[in-house]
Order: structure tokens, then sequence, then C-alpha cells
């Protein structure tokens, strides 16, 4: 599976290297600042479009890692009620009286 992962991970690699070598023509990028001024910033192509794309790679990441944060403090939990369930359980079971051995006379 590691291998998998490897390979297509390079081949990703392969297909953005190609699409940053075709798309390196500047564009220019206009925006505002806070006093409403209109900026003018010239930029290549491939960067314009890699920034909002890693922008929300990491988004995802932390929003993903909040949820796998979410699931193991549940897991946590759900182990510890588990745990004291187990040992209510094993305290109300019946325990085995002892008998004791009567001697037998001949």
């Amino acid at each position: 599976m590691q291998a998998i992962k490897v390979i297509v991970t390079i081949l990703f690699l392969i297909v953005v290297a190609a699409f940053a070598v075709k798309n390196m023509n500047p564009v220019d990028l206009f925006y505002y600042d806070l006093g409403l001024n209109i900026h003018s910033l010239q930029l290549p192509l491939m960067i314009v479009i890699l920034i909002p794309f890693g922008m929300g790679f990491i988004l995802a990441y932390l929003l993903g890692w909040i949820d796998r944060i979410k699931l193991k403090t549940r897991i946590h939990r759900q182990n510890r009620r588990i745990h004291v369930l187990e040992s209510e359980v094993e305290e109300l079971k019946p325990k085995p009286e002892r008998t004791i051995p009567i001697p037998l006379e001949d």
C-alpha cells in the first residue's frame, strides 16, 4: 500500500511540474487594499493557481486533524466507560460459594 502511495505521489508531482512549465506566463493580478485603492501585481499563472490550491489543502488537513482529535477523545471516553461497566459486571456476578468438605466417618 505504501508503494502505491509513493507511485501516485510521484505521478502527481510529474503532472504538476509539466503544468508549471507550460503555465509560466505572467498574469496581472488586481486587488484592493484596506483603503479601497486598486493595486496590480504581476505573477506567473502557476503561482496564482497553486496558492489557492495549497491554502485549500492546508485547510482540509487542519479540519481532518481536528476531526481525528475529536474521534480519539471520544474513543478514549468510551474505553473508560467500557472499563467501568466491565468492573461493575464483575462485581455483580454471583460468587461461587465455597463448600467445606465434611469428613466422612467410617
